[in-house]
C-alpha cells in the first residue's frame, strides 16, 4: 500500500531483455517490409519520448501477460517505456470488477461509498506518480480516473479500452464517462486476455471433458490442447477481444465463434460462416467440419497469415507509435 510518499512502483522487467520480443530483428519474418520499415522508422523518429503504461498487476491477466513481452521490443526501438502499477484495497478490485461487468452489458447497483472508495485510490495513486514521461497509457477500469487528479502536466493520456463497451450499464457509463473524456486519445482494442483450460473425464459420462479454469495450465499446456484439436468452439454471448480465437488461428485450426465483443474482427471476410449465432447452428457447422479435414487444413493456413498481418506483436507496437505520434503532435 502506498504511504503518500512512496512512487508508484516500476515492474522490473530486465531479465527478459535477452529474449526474442527484446530484439526487434528477430521478428522480421512475422512482418511484410512495409510494417518493418515503418515501425523502425518510428522508432527513431520517437526516441527520446517518454513513455509510462500504468495498470495494476504485472502478473496475470492479459495486459500484465501482453506487456511483459511488449515493454522490452518498445525499448529494443529505442522509445523510453516503463510500466508502473497502481495498488487499491480488495474494495476497490471488487468495485472495478463490477465496473467490467457493467460496461459488457452487466448492472451494477452503483452507490455513493462505491464511488467514493473508486475515486480515493485513483486520487493517492496519482500523486504518486511521477512527472516525467511525456506519454501515459492508462490500462483497464482501475487506474481510469488517475488523469483527473493529476492536474496540469506537460504530457499526452491515452486510454485504451480493452473490453467490450458496445453495450453498457447506464449509471457506470454516466459515472465513468467525464474521467475517460479527460484523455487525449484512446484505442478500442478489446480485451488482450489468454486461454487457460484443462480436461477431465466427467465419472457420470466417460468421454465428456469439462474445461474450467483450475490452477496450474499454463501457456505451454493450452497450447498442446489447441495444437491437438480438430476444432476449437468459442461461443462467447459477452467478449472483449477475445484472444482465444487468434490464438487458435495463429495454430492453424478452425474455430466455431459466437459474434460477441472483438471476434468478428479476428475472422477474415472470406471465413464468416463460422461465426454463428445459435447453439443448433454452432454444433451444425462444427460437425460440417468435422467431416471435411481438407477444407479445415485450407481454413488453418488462411487465418494463421490473418493473425501474421493484423495481431501479433510488431502490428501492435506499429498502431501504438502511430497513436504516440498523433497525440504529441497534437500538442
Amino acid at each position: 500500500m502506498l504511504d503518500g510518499t512512496s512512487m508508484l512502483p516500476k515492474v522490473g522487467i530486465g531479465r527478459r531483455c535477452g529474449a526474442i520480443q527484446a530484439k526487434v530483428d528477430r521478428y522480421r519474418a512475422l512482418m511484410t517490409d512495409e510494417v518493418y520499415e515503418e515501425l523502425v522508422a518510428l522508432g527513431k523518429e520517437l526516441a527520446g519520448v517518454k513513455v509510462c503504461h500504468l495498470n495494476t498487476t504485472a502478473a496475470g491477466g492479459g495486459v500484465a501477460e501482453l506487456w511483459a513481452r511488449y515493454v522490452p521490443m518498445l525499448q529494443a526501438l529505442e522509445v523510453h517505456t516503463d510500466w508502473r502499477l497502481i495498488h487499491g484495497e480488495p474494495e476497490f478490485f471488487a468495485i472495478t470488477k463490477a465496473f467490467h461487468n457493467a460496461l459488457q452489458g452487466g448492472h451494477y447497483d452503483l452507490r455513493k461509498p462505491e464511488q467514493e472508495l473508486y475515486l480515493r485510490v485513483n486520487e493517492r495513486s496519482a500523486k504518486a506518480l511521477g512527472n516525467d514521461y511525456d506519454v501515459y497509457i492508462v490500462h483497464d477500469l482501475q487506474p481510469a480516473a488517475i488523469r483527473h487528479f493529476t492536474g496540469p502536466r506537460n504530457a499526452k493520456w491515452i486510454w485504451p479500452c480493452h473490453i467490450d463497451s458496445s453495450t453498457p450499464d447506464k449509471d457506470v457509463s454516466l459515472f465513468l464517462r467525464p474521467y475517460l473524456e479527460e484523455y487525449d486519445g484512446g484505442r478500442g482494442s478489446g480485451r488482450m486476455g489468454n486461454l487457460g483450460l484443462r480436461g477431465r473425464t466427467s465419472r457420470k459420462r466417460p468421454g465428456l471433458f469439462v474445461f474450467t479454469n483450475l490452477a496450474g495450465v499454463g501457456s505451454m499446456e493450452v497450447n498442446v490442447f489447441q495444437r491437438g484439436a480438430d476444432v476449437v468452439i468459442q461461443k462467447s454471448l459477452r467478449e472483449g477481444f477475445g484472444l482465444v480465437v487468434s490464438e487458435v488461428f495463429w495454430n492453424e485450426k478452425p474455430v466455431v465463434a459466437g459474434k460477441a465483443g472483438g471476434i468478428p474482427m479476428q475472422f477474415p471476410e472470406a471465413y464468416q460462416t463460422n461465426r454463428v449465432n445459435s447453439v443448433e447452428g454452432c454444433a451444425d457447422r462444427v460437425l460440417d467440419l468435422l467431416k471435411r479435414p481438407g477444407e479445415r487444413g485450407a481454413f488453418g493456413r488462411a487465418w494463421r497469415e490473418h493473425v501474421r498481418k493484423h495481431f501479433l506483436l510488431p502490428r501492435l507496437a506499429l498502431d501504438e507509435l502511430q497513436l504516440i505520434k498523433r497525440v504529441l503532435g497534437a500538442a
